[in-house]
């Protein structure tokens, strides 16, 4: 999966720079620079069809049951499933409550507004 953060005029600047990622238990995801919350869209590299293959409408059944059954085995064989690597929720709290004292915009997020000059 490709996460592709939205492309306005403040996102471009903050081309290359880092952002938060945050990981909510109920599997949702935001984006966030700053203060800011990103807009984004979810780009599903298995999703993509391959346009080369051009199947009349006689066999199109058949070649949908092919493709769902090698989506079930992509899906049985962890190829779909996001990142296990990812540390684990409490692990971030305690991070971040140990950065609060050391960084201002972790302390009071809503009083920091970024600078759109590089």
């Amino acid at each position: 999966m490709l996460y592709l953060i939205e492309q306005t005029e403040e996102n471009t600047r903050i081309a290359g720079e880092k952002n938060m990622v945050l990981d909510y238990p109920d599997g949702k995801l935001a984006f966030k620079y700053g203060y800011r919350t990103l807009s984004y869209q979810v780009y599903d590299k298995l999703a993509i069809v391959d346009h080369g293959a051009i199947v009349d409408n006689k066999s199109l059944g058949e070649v949908l049951k092919l493709a769902k059954i090698q989506q079930d085995e992509r899906e049985r064989g962890g190829k779909r499933e996001r990142s296990k690597k990812m540390p684990k929720q409490r692990t971030q709290a305690r991070i971040q409550e140990q950065l609060k004292p050391i960084n201002p915009v972790l302390a009071n997020p809503e009083e920091f507004r970024i600078s759109l000059k590089r």
